[in-house]
C-alpha cells in the first residue's frame, strides 16, 4: 500500500474508532511493508 492509497482510504472513513482500529493497523503493516501479525506467527500462538 502506498502512502497515497492509505491516505485516500482513511481520509474518507466514517467508521468509529472502535470499528476501524483493527483494519487501520493492518493497513499500517501493509504501508510499512511488514508482515501482519497472523502471517508473522506461523504457529498461531
Amino acid at each position: 500500500m502506498t502512502p497515497e492509497e492509505f491516505i485516500a482510504k482513511w481520509k474518507l472513513a466514517n467508521l468509529s474508532d472502535r470499528n476501524a482500529c483493527q483494519q487501520h493497523f493492518l493497513d499500517l503493516y501493509d504501508l510499512v511493508g511488514r508482515l501482519k501479525p497472523a502471517a508473522a506467527d506461523p504457529d498461531n500462538v
